[in-house]
């Protein structure tokens, strides 16, 4: 009987080490599939997440572009009509207040912005008038006649010959006054 329970043992143990193994086997697959999917599952995730950050990404590239966009035209409004027009305002008020080079300056600065080079010779016709009304004659006259035809000023330079000449005859220059007096007629 010992012989027959060793062989039947054996058979059990075979059949079950078989059994067990198959089960083992079948175990590691469903594990290996299980794997797979978690694998799989993550790998769509982690997908999913880039294509998310480069949507962002995009996105934030587009408003960084529009920003940027924005900015350059401010700035270029800023330079291309703002700065001219504080520059030609700061002009005329130097002009207004009596400083006729500087103000000259500026307008030239700004080149044909607004009546800027009308204005360059409203200075020199300023600045001509300030010479002639502090008597300095011969500045006056010479500014008067580089203006050529500029409002009254062919007017204006007989006046200050005329104011030039009677200076000069107060100051006993009576040659340079008549040579004035004699272009006057």
């Amino acid at each position: 009987c010992v012989k027959d329970y060793n062989a039947q043992i054996e058979i059990i143990n075979q059949e079950y080490l078989q059994k067990s193994y198959d089960q083992y086997q079948h175990e590691i697959e469903i594990q290996k599939d299980e794997a797979e999917q978690k694998l799989i599952a993550e790998n769509q995730q982690n997908e999913e997440l880039i294509q998310n950050k480069r949507k962002a990404i995009k996105r934030k590239l587009s408003f960084l572009l529009i920003f940027i966009t924005i900015i350059g035209v401010a700035l270029y409004s800023f330079f291309g009509f703002g700065l001219p027009a504080i520059k030609f305002s700061s002009a005329n008020q130097l002009l207004s207040k009596g400083d006729y080079a500087s103000a000259k300056a500026c307008f030239k600065d700004l080149g044909d912005y607004n009546n800027s080079k009308e204005l360059i010779r409203e200075c020199d016709y300023q600045q001509a008038l300030y010479y002639k009304n502090h008597g300095d004659y011969q500045k006056a006259i010479d500014v008067f006649v580089k203006l050529e035809s500029y409002k009254d000023n062919k007017q204006l330079i007989l006046e200050t010959k005329y104011l030039y000449a009677i200076s000069l005859l107060k100051e006993n220059s009576c040659e340079k006054s008549l040579i004035l007096f004699t272009e006057l007629n």
